[in-house]
């Protein structure tokens, strides 16, 4: 179950960046160094995997995201490398500051 705010990052996410996950993903990229499969992504952001590799995907198909060579086989681990541009520093400021923005309307209580 998500917290107050991660609920209310994936909320501004979605109407924001379009997917209620695109926030934390990126965000999760940058904590992995850059670098990360869709497993790793979904145990960080406590989600399944589906909900992790839709957004690693369609960053893939927007340019800022690369798929590195699979090691060991068709079935094993896919990486998702960033390939650093000046869309890719957008996307990461536009993460922060949509989790930043959702912190600031959610109460100490941790209602929204």
């Amino acid at each position: 179950m998500p917290t107050p705010t991660q609920r209310a990052t994936r909320d501004i996410s979605a109407l924001v960046m379009g997917n209620e996950k695109l926030a934390e993903v990126v965000l999760a990229l940058v904590a992995e160094n850059g670098s990360a499969t869709a497993q790793q992504i979904a145990v960080r952001l406590t989600v399944n995997h589906d909900l992790a590799r839709s957004p690693l995907q369609k960053l893939v198909r927007a340019g800022v995201l690369t798929e590195l060579p699979r090691r060991g086989g068709p079935r094993s681990e896919l990486f998702y490398e960033v390939i650093d541009s000046p869309l890719w520093r957008a996307l990461v400021a536009l993460a922060v500051a949509v989790q930043g923005h959702a912190a600031s309307r959610v109460s100490p209580a941790g209602t929204p």
